[in-house]
């Protein structure tokens, strides 16, 4: 955790992983499953999970990293926060259920807004909100149409930089948190 962070979650939210310690396995993917020339990785030291590379949109142009997660950590949620330093760039959330029928290569998205008031020291803390009814559904990056996301049945959750601008990367996550 960051030092002088807040170390409590708004009373209507629950910690989903606060990367206290390294038992959650997360998972980094690139776009080197479809040819791309991207590179990254995902750290977790010290209460943080650090995701640092380098975008390249030749032939790809995404890094993502994720794990699994009970249905329970987003059963009854509206919306989930990342609590986190940013670089500035484009980041989305994303999750994926198993509503019966549905394909597990159907994820849901949606741009986290990172915004942050003026004035704010770029290595500050910043929170990052999702709309779970915001979230779009896709199939190998193409959007789809399909049932609406069911967080009730989500065992995935992840972030993706596949902003199309290359170059360097860093985010920093203090904590996720789903909230009702």
């Amino acid at each position: 955790m960051v030092e002088g962070a807040p170390t409590t979650t708004q009373a209507n939210c629950r910690v989903i992983d606060d990367f206290a310690d390294n038992s959650a396995q997360w998972q980094v993917v690139l776009d080197g499953v479809m040819g791309g020339l991207s590179s990254g990785q995902a750290t977790i030291s010290d209460g943080l999970l650090t995701l640092t590379g380098t975008i390249n949109t030749n032939g790809g142009g995404f890094v993502q990293v994720r794990r699994a997660i009970d249905p329970a950590d987003l059963a009854g949620a509206t919306s989930v926060r990342f609590v986190a330093i940013t670089d500035g760039r484009n980041y989305e959330a994303f999750t994926t259920d198993a509503l019966a029928g549905r394909a597990r290569s159907v994820s849901h998205f949606a741009t986290i807004d990172f915004s942050s008031p003026e004035g704010v020291d770029a290595d500050a803390l910043v929170v990052g909100t999702i709309a779970l009814a915001d979230l779009q559904a896709r199939s190998f990056g193409t959007p789809i149409v399909t049932e609406a996301f069911r967080p009730d049945l989500a065992f995935s959750i992840g972030v993706i930089l596949a902003d199309g601008v290359d170059g360097d990367f860093v985010l920093t996550l203090d904590r996720i948190e789903a909230c009702e």
